[in-house]
């Protein structure tokens, strides 16, 4: 079912970008009402999503001492509801999908120009991860594009702190945001540059003095991702410079203004996972938004009148392979953790829905064991 989504994306980003011919919106929100309905009807997908039902199954959230120390209080008040109200945990996690990706196709709509480019890279790398597996932080995404990015853009910046703020309540990755106005607006390219090589050296050789620094005052909630770094430290640092080497491409041939300032979010976002980067479950929570701001970035190419024709099919191609890739790297990413039957590859995972959970057998997460 994944590859059968995988290749009708691909097949309508060919048509968009090779061919000239864009994807209708009616086809658009077919496309993505595709996505929506896997997600609200599927079972034990990501690796997460056991661990979540282990939680709302035993109750772990009724202890406010222990929701206001280590939890996102947001996101509790739907296991809250969902306790109060007798929801089992499969209909709770479609209901979170829905209104994450409600928000999400408010944010295409809006500000992607119902890019099936956007939609393709959302899919690869944003879909499977962040709304089906953190379910936390899918909402906190889904509230930030949705409510605080239209601020962002009209530089009214006390309702886009007000929004950031109550995304945090539903993963305390989302504060980071708040310092993204200080970025939004810088107009040198020399600046942007130096940003991005001051934020690759950081990567790969600064961020470790952060270490030094007294974090005593820190909560648990922050404190549990900082973990050290894992051992696919250099992978992890090579796809981000991939990531990079498009938008210092578009910087260096765009004269658009906001397709500036959209790179600049992407900076921002850049220096801010590099800075982190000592600790990967921290910089990976937060290069989540990051790819937020590629959505909005890769939806410009084909309407930008500077690029040459070849300069946006070499992009499209780079990125397309780039996050194929990383989509294959996820699924077996999701075999491993979530400790899936041998004979499951990332080419044979399985889409497992709530009509048919005997087929989740091949997974064999702890907490499914114990739940």
């Amino acid at each position: 079912m994944y590859y059968i989504v995988f290749f009708i994306l691909l097949f309508f980003l060919i048509k968009e970008i090779y061919f000239g011919q864009k994807v209708s919106k009616k086809k658009f929100g077919i496309l993505f009402l595709i996505l929506t309905l896997m997600s609200c009807f599927r079972y034990g997908q990501g690796t997460d999503y056991f661990s979540y039902m282990f939680l709302y199954q035993n109750n772990a959230y009724y202890d406010y001492k222990y929701v206001l120390s280590n939890a996102d209080v947001g996101f509790y008040m739907f296991y809250y509801l969902g306790k109060l109200f007798g929801i089992p945990f499969e209909l709770l996690a479609s209901i979170i999908s829905l209104l994450t990706l409600a928000m999400f196709y408010h944010f295409f709509k809006r500000d992607c120009n119902y890019s099936i480019f956007s939609l393709f890279i959302f899919y690869c790398v944003v879909w499977m991860i962040y709304i089906n597996s953190i379910l936390r932080q899918g909402l906190a995404m889904g509230f930030f594009v949705c409510f605080a990015l239209p601020n962002l853009y009209s530089n009214n910046y006390i309702k886009y702190i007000i929004f950031v703020i109550i995304s945090s309540l539903f993963h305390a990755s989302a504060i980071s945001l708040l310092f993204l106005p200080i970025f939004y607006n810088i107009k040198s390219n020399n600046l942007r540059l130096y940003i991005i090589i001051i934020s690759l050296f950081l990567m790969f050789f600064g961020s470790r003095f952060l270490l030094s620094i007294n974090i005593s005052f820190i909560t648990n909630r922050i404190a549990y991702y900082l973990g050290g770094e894992s051992e696919t430290f250099f992978l992890a640092r090579m796809v981000r410079i991939l990531y990079t080497i498009p938008i210092i491409v578009l910087l260096l041939h765009t004269k658009s203004d906001y397709v500036k300032r959209y790179c600049n979010m992407y900076i921002y976002g850049l220096l801010l996972y590099s800075m982190f980067s000592f600790a990967d479950g921290l910089a990976t929570r937060f290069w989540g938004y990051v790819l937020i701001f590629l959505l909005l970035i890769v939806q410009t190419i084909d309407v930008d009148i500077i690029l040459q024709k070849l300069h946006k099919q070499l992009i499209v191609f780079f990125l397309c392979g780039l996050v194929s890739l990383l989509m294959f790297k996820n699924f077996s990413a999701f075999i491993e953790q979530a400790n899936y039957n041998k004979e499951i590859t990332m080419f044979s995972f399985p889409y497992i829905s709530i009509f048919d959970k005997s087929e989740a057998n091949v997974i064999n997460s702890i907490y499914k064991i114990n739940y």
